[in-house]
């Protein structure tokens, strides 16, 4: 298996973390259940944040979590 770099891992994270900020501000909770599209688009973003972090633990235990 391919190690992906410490840099790489967590630019995913911060791509991640900008679109759930961009995609949820200035929105209720209830609009967010009420959009189809936008609930699994966070929720897979949120996947990509949790997935990240994980292969990052193992690749570099020093510089994380």
């Amino acid at each position: 298996m391919r190690r992906e770099s410490t840099t790489k891992l967590l630019e995913d994270v911060r791509i991640a973390a900008a679109f759930i900020h961009e995609h949820t501000l200035g929105i209720t909770f209830d609009n967010y259940l009420a959009e189809d599209l936008l609930q699994p688009a966070i929720e897979r973003y949120f996947e990509i944040i949790g997935e990240a972090l994980v292969r990052l633990r193992h690749s570099d235990p020093e510089h994380c979590c």
